[in-house]
């Protein structure tokens, strides 16, 4: 949980796999049952809301590494 409020630490996440790309994963790991990589997910977007570190400092991929727009 540290590296995620870290905002010296640029994060990059693969979304090979993820329903609903990464919004999606965020917002289902905002519930009871979610899997560990969307409450990551979620983790990652609390931390932006909340002014800890900035979209800019998380890089979201595809399967092949292509880097994604954030959502």
């Amino acid at each position: 949980m540290a590296a995620i409020d870290n905002p010296n630490i640029h994060i990059h996440v693969n979304t090979k796999g993820f329903a609903g790309g990464f919004t999606g994963s965020a917002l289902r790991g905002m519930s009871t049952g979610s899997k560990a990589t969307e409450q990551e997910m979620a983790w990652l977007a609390k931390s932006v809301v909340s002014g800890k570190r900035s979209w800019k400092s998380i890089t979201l991929c595809d399967a092949n590494g292509d880097v994604l727009p954030l959502e």
